[in-house]
């Protein structure tokens, strides 16, 4: 009888839960999102919970006509319709982190099982790996992109350096070069442009180069310790940096004290080595960041415990703390349009932000 009883009480709360995430869909999509921008940053809250993985999530992405989200995990690669609230597919995987989604939202690249794959969008049963004749730097893939007007995808690699490009439709390499860095001036850190076109790397010894993504051509290298301040042979900083803004005129840093003598800071600069904003950080670790569609606002996720902080672009004012996350989070990615903002964490969540109603 006791067990009776247990049984329907469990029944009536899972269909309290349903109900509660039902009416918050509800909510969500039935309701005008607005455009997050600095006037309504204050208003963004929480929508909903798309994900609980019981492992770390790696990075989510949005497709370009913003009716998907993708996101990998540590042990899954998994894609997300938001008009029909539900998952399209799921895979079992190992070691999910960089993901991306080609602009007509057709086919997805992620970086998996210690390899670069490419599936179609709707369909995990049709997927292609991908390969370099040297196959050396693969493993190691530190970001992923689909170049806007080229019909390939872009992999850039950290430690030694290097990148490749294949056909995103054959999966066939296309180009492949490694930029040979030793131990002491390795890539700690690449990022790519949202276009793809433009490839970041910090390396050690405090040195930011920029390159091209069609021949890996090195376009400028700057010495961050000269232009930021940084004396190294008093203090020791990490430098990551965390995005490119939609222009490609700004890249954003992070710029962490790892002795604790000096304070976190975050800068924006100019691919010519022109510092345009330099703040410190009082919230500690700083590894994830994005920019919103239109280049205003920076979303920036904190690795120590779990708070999103959006702010002014241009001043480097702080807008909101999002709270929701319990512990570090791992990706920030804008919608399209601006009215969504999509975060994942080591908590296994992925969680959609945004403006309803004002």
């Amino acid at each position: 009888m006791i067990s009776k009883v247990l049984c329907l009480f469990s029944l009536i709360y899972l269909l309290c839960l349903d109900s509660v995430q039902a009416k918050r869909f509800e909510l969500l999509w039935t309701e005008a999102l607005k455009v997050i921008s600095i006037t309504n940053a204050s208003k963004v809250r929480e929508l909903t919970e798309i994900a609980k993985e019981e492992t770390v999530i790696g990075e989510v992405v949005f497709s370009s006509g913003q009716n998907i989200i993708a996101y990998t995990s540590s042990t899954t690669l998994s894609v997300w319709d938001i008009n029909e609230q539900q998952t399209l597919w799921r895979l079992p995987i190992t070691n999910g982190s960089q993901l991306s989604i080609n602009p007509s939202g057709e086919r997805i690249a992620a970086s998996i099982n210690y390899g670069l794959y490419l599936w179609s969008v709707s369909n995990s049963n049709e997927w292609i790996e991908l390969s370099t004749p040297s196959q050396t730097n693969v493993r190691w893939i530190a970001d992923i992109a689909f170049p806007t007007d080229r019909n390939e995808v872009v992999a850039v690699f950290a430690q030694n350096g290097g990148l490749a490009r294949w056909n995103a439709e054959s999966g066939k390499a296309i180009f492949e070069k490694g930029f040979g860095f030793d131990e002491s001036t390795s890539a700690e850190y690449a990022i790519l442009s949202a276009d793809g076109e433009l490839n970041v790397i910090a390396r050690k010894g405090y040195t930011l180069e920029f390159r091209d993504t069609k021949n890996g051509d090195l376009l400028k290298q700057i010495q961050l310790d000269n232009i930021l301040d940084l004396d190294p042979s008093q203090f020791r900083f990490f430098i990551v940096p965390l995005a490119v803004s939609p222009d490609k005129s700004t890249i954003l840093i992070s710029i962490e004290s790892l002795d604790g003598l000096q304070p976190n800071r975050l800068a924006e600069l100019t691919v010519d080595g022109e510092v345009t904003l330099q703040i410190e950080n009082s919230h500690g670790m700083i590894w994830t960041g994005t920019f919103s569609p239109d280049g205003n606002i920076i979303a920036l996720g904190n690795r120590q415990n779990g708070e999103i902080y959006l702010w002014d672009a241009q001043t480097g004012k702080e807008l909101v703390i999002l709270n929701g996350h319990d512990e570090w989070v791992t990706s920030l990615a804008f919608s399209p349009d601006g009215t969504l903002l999509a975060s994942g964490g080591t908590d296994g969540t992925v969680r959609l932000w945004g403006v309803v109603g004002e």
